[in-house]
């Protein structure tokens, strides 16, 4: 049985970026997921969203805007590349 930590509580979240892939490998993932959030955090560790508590592939971050009543969907920030 895994033991349950209060991390990430006290943690910011400084980038929110594409999953690489060698992060994707590192899982066992398939590369057709890419665009799967990262969340970055300040002490250097990662955090990223999976299809089910088994690992069985990525998958979306959700939330809920409490004062707009609106539910979100978070997805990286996709800089433009003119080149």
């Amino acid at each position: 049985m895994k033991t349950q930590i209060a991390y990430p509580i006290g943690r910011k979240i400084i980038n929110i970026r594409e999953m690489t892939k060698v992060e994707a490998d590192r899982e066992g993932w398939d590369w057709d997921w890419e665009g799967t959030p990262v969340m970055e955090l300040d002490d250097g560790n990662i955090i990223y969203a999976s299809a089910d508590p088994e690992g069985n592939g990525p998958g979306m971050l959700y939330g809920y805007l409490i004062d707009e009543q609106q539910a979100i969907y978070i997805e990286p920030i996709r800089v433009k590349n003119d080149n």
